[in-house]
């Protein structure tokens, strides 16, 4: 990972999961990437670890086409913040 992405995935305190937490964000993410074959993508800048938990846990029941559109607008957001930098 870039030290952009690590910076705001500790800022969203993802580095700070609670064992039962950290087990439910690989076990979505797997399956995530299972249903849809590619990996979960979220902005996460002004986020929680509790908003990353819920929205990956929103995203999974979507079918795959809504899901690539929901990733590539993540994708958007992405690059924004980092050219905001």
């Amino acid at each position: 990972m870039s030290d952009a992405s690590v910076s705001e995935q500790s800022a969203a305190g993802l580095d700070q999961l609670t064992p039962t937490e950290f087990a439910t964000l690989h076990r979505l993410n797997f399956e995530y990437k299972q249903k849809f074959g590619f990996p979960f993508l979220y902005a996460v800048k002004g986020s929680t670890k509790h908003d990353i938990l819920e929205a990956l846990a929103e995203r999974l029941p979507r079918d795959r086409a809504e899901e690539l559109r929901e990733a590539l607008t993540q994708v958007s957001r992405i690059a924004w913040f980092r050219l905001e930098i």
